[in-house]
């Protein structure tokens, strides 16, 4: 019997389901890694804030905080802008998986239906050769005089 089509293309689903899942993972693991960023240079900021602002420090601390502070906001932006990039690509995984969920059990249902179909068909050739076998009482009847 030649190889069933469905069955390949479930299995070509199931593969892409792995993939979705995989990608998500991926995912996950990069959006809390920039949610960290994120978190580390906020706190840096506030950390180099409270130094500049410790009065047994100079004036030179707050002028060098001063200097810093615009390279550090830009850091923790660019750290949410990852993050927020993450974010959304997590979102689009979790679609993606959904929607290669659908696709494998839409094609294993189908396969199943399948199945069912010629399991019924089946039964019903073997019901037909049990019923030409069966004696039909039309035919008891002209055998007899």
């Amino acid at each position: 019997m030649p190889p069933n089509p469905v069955e390949f293309l479930l299995r070509i689903r199931r593969v892409a389901e792995d993939e979705a899942k995989r990608k998500l993972a991926e995912g996950i693991a990069e959006e809390a890694r920039t949610r960290q960023r994120v978190a580390d240079a906020e706190a840096l900021i506030n950390r180099e804030g409270e130094i500049a602002t410790d009065l047994a420090m100079g004036d030179g601390a707050v002028e060098a905080y001063a200097a810093w502070l615009p390279v550090g906001r830009k850091q923790a932006a660019a750290a949410r802008a990852a993050h927020e990039n993450a974010v959304a690509t997590v979102l689009l995984a979790r679609t993606a998986l959904q929607v290669a969920y659908a696709a494998a059990e839409a094609a294993a249902g189908f396969l199943e239906r399948q199945s069912d179909a010629a399991s019924a068909a089946a039964a019903k050739r073997a019901q037909n050769a049990l019923d030409e076998t069966a004696p039909h009482p039309d035919r008891v009847n002209q055998a007899s005089p």
